[in-house]
């Protein structure tokens, strides 16, 4: 019964799944309506932000938050880009050269 409910936390499952012990069965049920309710939202997420009303608008903070999510994504790029080849030494084959000024 604790492993059932395990996964339900693990998975959060809580809100539509429910576990109950039926004689020496784990029996797990599911709530349909909840269900459908919770999957109103798949593919949606919530930006939650301290700024008070008068500081920033709803569109205002979402516009910096995808501008930070750009910003990781183009920093991982350059990033990945200096692991293969750092700058300021050329490789050529399966061998590196020094270059100087």
């Amino acid at each position: 019964m604790r492993g059932a409910q395990g996964r339900v936390q693990k998975y959060r499952l809580g809100g539509w799944v429910s576990v109950r012990l039926e004689g020496r069965q784990v029996v797990w049920v599911e709530d349909a309506p909840a269900r459908e309710k919770e999957a109103q939202l798949d593919g949606c997420y919530v930006v939650q932000s301290d700024l008070p009303v008068a500081a920033a608008t709803t569109q205002a903070v979402h516009d910096r938050y995808l501008d930070l999510t750009r910003v990781e994504r183009d920093f991982r790029t350059l990033k990945t880009g200096l692991a293969r080849n750092p700058a300021g030494v050329p490789a050529q084959g399966n061998r590196t050269r020094a270059m100087r000024w």
